[in-house]
């Protein structure tokens, strides 16, 4: 983004949505899945110091907002240079239809339509849902090759140090220990 009216056709796609769609918007919520072969707890990022974006993360009430930099090139990025609101949905797993971030999204964008006066009325948020709201994110990249097997799944808090997976080698005579490397949540998996 913000694309070009010449070039390639992602370029050519870009632009047009840019200026027939993003511009034209005051509030915009960008959805995306995981990449493939890995899944996302559902979740919202925003990017740093914005309160108009926190209270409509607020407003979507995921399992977590992530603050986010702005990356160069990005929908957000280039929608914040011409002064419109984007959230960033995650959740899912890239060509899977995963009805728990589905029924995330749709409720969440409704709750947000009605913050922002679009619509009158909207699903209320559960009364045991909580969101978690982190400033960071990192991945815990494998101490050595072999197969995963997980121990946590995708939303299960964890705590520094505590047993996340363990690595074996293919007829599992051998195993090392995968662990947290701090505390949070786990909002992403890669299966490969």
């Amino acid at each position: 983004f913000p694309g070009s009216d010449q070039g390639s056709l992602a370029s050519l796609l870009a632009d047009l949505f840019f200026r027939e769609v993003v511009k034209r918007a005051s509030f915009g919520i960008d959805f995306h899945t995981a990449a493939l072969h890995r899944s996302n707890l559902p979740q919202i990022r925003i990017a740093p110091a914005d309160e108009a974006l926190l209270d409509l993360a607020r407003a979507f009430a995921p399992p977590v907002v992530l603050t986010s930099k702005l990356r160069d090139g990005s929908l957000r990025q280039c929608a914040q240079d011409e002064g419109v609101q984007v959230l960033l949905y995650e959740g899912g797993e890239a060509l899977r239809f995963d009805e728990t971030a589905i029924e995330v999204a749709m409720k969440g964008t409704l709750r947000v339509m009605k913050a922002i006066g679009m619509i009158d009325s909207a699903p209320p948020v559960a009364a045991h849902a909580q969101t978690t709201f982190s400033t960071s994110s990192s991945w815990v990249r494998a101490p050595e090759g072999g197969i995963l097997h997980t121990v946590r799944k995708v939303g299960d808090r964890v705590g520094l140090a505590e047993p996340i997976g363990i690595i074996t080698d293919p007829l599992g005579s051998s195993t090392v220990p995968v662990f947290a490397e701090d505390d949070g949540i786990i909002i992403g998996l890669t299966q490969l």
